[in-house]
């Protein structure tokens, strides 16, 4: 991995590095579109990733906010399902 990184530095190389940069972003962004579409489907769920984004913003660490994210979004499903038994089916 550090020779890759050593290459980067080359004045032949970085053009190149410099190129792949936004299509690196583009790949990420167009993933994290789809799964936000598909995962935020309430605005409870929808509240909940705003929530770990601002985490991850304000610079608690991505592992603490998805988790913290993920415990708190436990939490509010099995207090919305209680005493309905009809939303525990799906």
């Amino acid at each position: 991995m550090s020779y890759f990184h050593g290459c980067t530095k080359l004045p032949q190389v970085a053009p190149i590095m410099k190129g792949i940069q936004p299509v690196v972003v583009a790949i990420i962004l167009g993933a994290v579109w789809k799964l936000g579409k598909s995962s935020a489907t309430t605005w409870r769920r929808a509240g909940v990733g705003a929530a770990v984004l601002l985490a991850a913003l304000l610079g608690v660490p991505e592992v603490y906010a998805l988790l913290g994210g993920g415990i708190v979004g436990m939490f509010i499903l099995v207090g919305f399902r209680r005493g309905k038994p009809e939303l525990a089916k799906k």
